[in-house]
């Protein structure tokens, strides 16, 4: 049921079934998050680390930490035509003065191949410069893709 995105009856089958088999708590768990009820999830996380055995301890409190804090909104907004442009530009990354923003793109036309890693810089008036091959000292003619910033 839960593969088939049925998960309000998957976790009620798994919940019933997890007293028996207390392995399903995760399961209940996990289709209570996909359908947003988050105090059942927690709930049913619990379950699973009091009740079975092999349970991560360490990683379902974290899980439990993420679900009790409080919900933020995301919001999506176009860098305009210097940074969204009708190629492939993703993996966002900015710095942390906010002054200079990373992301890969595919097919660029000063590209040195595959993905490269670009930065643009942010204007005194808030828009993007015109993006920057990060050059060979990064790039290669293959795919290169940035993870993080520190």
């Amino acid at each position: 049921l839960y593969d088939n995105g049925k998960y309000n009856q998957a976790a009620a089958k798994y919940q019933q079934s997890a007293k028996s088999n207390p392995e399903l708590y995760l399961w209940a768990a996990k289709s209570y998050t996909a359908i947003k009820d988050w105090e059942k999830a927690i709930s049913m996380y619990e379950s699973y680390r009091d009740n079975y055995s092999k349970a991560n301890k360490a990683d379902v409190n974290a899980i439990i930490n993420l679900l009790k804090a409080p919900e933020q909104e995301l919001f999506i907004e176009n860098l305009g035509p210097n940074i969204n442009t009708d190629k492939g530009e993703y993996l966002a990354r900015i710095s942390a003065d906010g002054n200079r923003l990373y992301f890969n793109s595919s097919d660029q036309p000063t590209g040195l191949g595959g993905e490269d890693v670009w930065y643009s810089t942010k204007n005194n008036n808030g828009t993007w410069s015109k993006p920057n091959n990060m050059g060979s000292v990064i790039n290669t003619e293959t795919h290169e893709g940035i993870l993080s910033l520190s």
